[in-house]
């Protein structure tokens, strides 16, 4: 509950501000969460159905540090469980035992001091919804069954720095790559954007170099941009993993 505590705090320090942004926002489920708004953000779920006391693991992936804002909530026990850095990770949505909302809002903006991202004044957003259903019986909390990792018949043997054998696998319907180490930890992460904020299927296959550089080989049937948050990045150039080779092209992270 630490995250939570953490939220609360700088959710009430930006609340004047953020509050404003947030009325002004369209409610439309679809208008609200074009993917152009942020190209920090790249979310797996942008809208999810969840009973009161409930709750919900869902992936995500961000280049940037950020905030976020509640708005619809009727219950003080609605939030999310979430880092608030850059990264690859998982947000857990909870929904209070005593939420009466029909829709729960969640605007998540950058909050950053790098001046490459464009310091605390960025004005960048995105946002999901929660669909409360309301079935008359408050179940008790419960987490949806995260992602499956790779299995070994799929996950494929990776030498990384040091001689380890680690695992570079797929998950979410294959569409992001996770490294895994030899004890099947989840290391770091990064996927294929298409462009229009959607992630392609990916096939993966060997290590390839260039320039006496490894390079990940990654096929998709479009895209061309490798997204990867700066904690992931560090691991995979720490591993001795410098990009990946993308449809025949080289491209570093």
């Amino acid at each position: 509950m630490k995250n939570h505590s953490v939220t609360r705090i700088l959710a009430v320090m930006m609340a004047p501000v953020l509050l404003l942004t947030a009325l002004a926002l369209p409610m439309g489920a679809e208008t609200a969460r074009a993917a152009s708004q942020c190209p920090y953000f790249d979310f797996y779920d942008t809208v999810m159905t969840v009973a009161p006391g409930g709750s919900y693991k869902s992936y995500f992936e961000s280049t940037a540090d950020y905030a976020y804002y509640v708005q619809g909530a009727t219950s003080k026990q609605t939030y999310v469980e979430c880092s608030m850095k850059s990264g690859a990770q998982y947000l857990i949505y909870h929904i209070g035992p005593d939420e009466t909302a029909k829709s729960v809002y969640f605007y998540f903006y950058v909050w950053d001091y790098r001046p490459e991202i464009g310091g605390l004044a960025a004005d960048f957003w995105d946002s999901t919804e929660v669909r409360v259903k309301q079935t008359g019986i408050v179940p008790p909390a419960k987490t949806q069954e995260a992602p499956k990792k790779a299995t070994a018949s799929t996950a494929l043997p990776v030498t990384v720095k040091g001689g380890k054998t680690w695992s570079l696998g797929l998950i979410q319907g294959e569409t992001i790559a996770m490294l895994y180490d030899e004890a099947g930890n989840e290391k770091a992460a990064f996927s294929i954007s298409d462009g229009t904020g959607k992630m392609p299927t990916l096939k993966l296959g060997a290590v390839v170099q260039q320039d006496g550089k490894n390079y990940f080989t990654v096929t998709t049937k479009k895209g061309n941009t490798v997204k990867i948050g700066d904690a992931d990045k560090k691991m995979m150039i720490k591993k001795g993993f410098a990009g990946v080779c993308l449809n025949g092209t080289y491209l570093t992270w």
